[in-house]
């Protein structure tokens, strides 16, 4: 288990609470929301994200000066740019 996925729950939970607080104190409405969009937040920034690919982007892509390391691998990362889309693509840097 990841500590992602214990965050989502922990903050998952804590929406909850909050939620059913609310039919007590209405006062809880703006924290529950703000737990909730928390919550969401973090669940899916990996999917937009994503991992880094070993595939080289298509025809039309643009290599960008952004580079990172991956934190569950450790490799290197280039960031590829679509302007057609404003889509980007990880792939795994070439060593020299």
């Amino acid at each position: 288990m990841t500590l992602r996925s214990v965050l989502v729950a922990l903050f998952g939970g804590a929406a909850a609470l909050a939620a059913l607080g609310t039919w007590f104190e209405p006062g809880l409405f703006g924290l529950t929301v703000m737990l909730v969009i928390f919550t969401a937040a973090l669940a899916l920034e990996r999917r937009r994200y994503g991992a880094a690919s070993a595939q080289r982007p298509g025809p039309g892509w643009v290599r960008t000066e952004e580079r990172f390391f991956d934190d569950k691998s450790g490799e290197l990362v280039d960031v590829w740019f679509d302007p057609a889309s404003g889509e980007r693509h990880y792939l795994k840097a070439q060593q020299p």
